[in-house]
């Protein structure tokens, strides 16, 4: 699997990695405060190994894209691949409308859809393609590099 890239130009994106809607729009700057969990125990999402997220940076300003390398149940942090210790309001799954890449097993090859959720009961997030993708099935898309 290719390597998230912090810097994303598509159309939706800023050349500084700031997530915007699909409308064009700058989503929220700051990190969700007490954000609701369905786990019903700690209070907030907890997001798989391998599952593409969010984070929160302050040096970049805004939410950049990320890897889950593992949740930490003791320390209650996540270890991103952009983070080694992030507080979980600063991390979010994928915003609906986001435009990733869903691996076909029926194909074997990545296809372009949409986020169009995510479902923290089961950990998987809902496509334009498949309404219960298995997070490491799940990617952003890789920026081509400039020849």
């Amino acid at each position: 699997q290719a390597p998230l890239s912090l810097l994303r130009t598509e159309a939706g994106h800023s050349p500084a990695g700031v997530q915007r809607s699909p409308g064009g729009q700058q989503a929220p700057r700051e990190p969700v405060q007490g954000r609701p969990s369905l786990d019903g125990e700690l209070g907030f999402d907890v997001y798989p190994h391998g599952a593409p997220v969010q984070y929160f940076s302050q040096s970049m300003g805004g939410w950049i894209d990320a890897l889950v390398v593992e949740f930490n149940a003791t320390t209650q942090l996540f270890n991103l691949n952009v983070q080694p210790m992030a507080q979980p309001n600063k991390v979010r799954a994928l915003p609906e409308g986001f435009d990733v890449q869903y691996h076909s097993t029926s194909s074997q090859q990545w296809i372009p859809t949409r986020v169009r959720g995510y479902n923290p009961r089961n950990q998987t997030y809902q496509l334009d393609c498949h309404p219960e993708a298995i997070p490491t099935r799940v990617r952003v898309p890789p920026v081509a590099q400039p020849s």
